[in-house]
């Protein structure tokens, strides 16, 4: 398993245990993974790291 994987799941174990889920924890670390890859992909994220290395 790569090692952001693990990151995202101690991120969401911590944030369910702070904060209770209905929702499986297998479900939140999907939908979590799918929303950074998806900003990391983005054109605005991309526009953003070069305005901040400038």
């Amino acid at each position: 398993m790569p090692l952001h994987k693990d990151f995202i799941r101690k991120a969401v174990n911590d944030a369910v245990k702070k904060h209770g889920s209905s929702v499986p924890e297998e479900e939140i670390e999907k939908i979590l993974a799918s929303a950074i890859y998806s900003i990391f992909n983005s054109r605005d994220f991309e526009n953003y790291i070069k305005e901040i290395v400038k």
